[in-house]
């Protein structure tokens, strides 16, 4: 269920914070277990429990910032959306197409 890439960054990110004592060994352990239960990333876990603060995970984890700051570049992109709502509204109409020959 996890991201084999975020499976092997956890620790790591972990290990930085309560070295850095941060959060606890106990609250390191409940988020790998909120990860295994829940799919989530390490850090939505850590600034959804806010137990970080985001400035301080960006400061110990920099690499968390530049994966962040490409994934709002991401969600902006107008390319994106209009092909987006392209797929949505042949759906859309797809479903209603359906729905009304019934």
């Amino acid at each position: 269920m996890t991201d084999p890439k975020t499976s092997e960054e956890t620790p790591d990110l972990l290990n930085i914070l309560v070295q850095n004592k941060v959060i606890s060994q106990a609250q390191a352990q409940l988020v790998k277990t909120d990860i295994e239960v829940t799919g989530m990333l390490t850090e939505d876990i850590l600034l959804a429990r806010r137990w970080v603060k985001p400035e301080t995970l960006f400061e110990l984890a920099p690499w968390l910032k530049s994966e962040t700051e490409r994934a709002v570049k991401a969600e902006h992109d107008p390319r994106e959306y209009k092909d987006n709502l392209r797929k949505y509204r042949e759906l859309t109409n797809e479903i209603l197409g359906e729905a009304l020959e019934e």
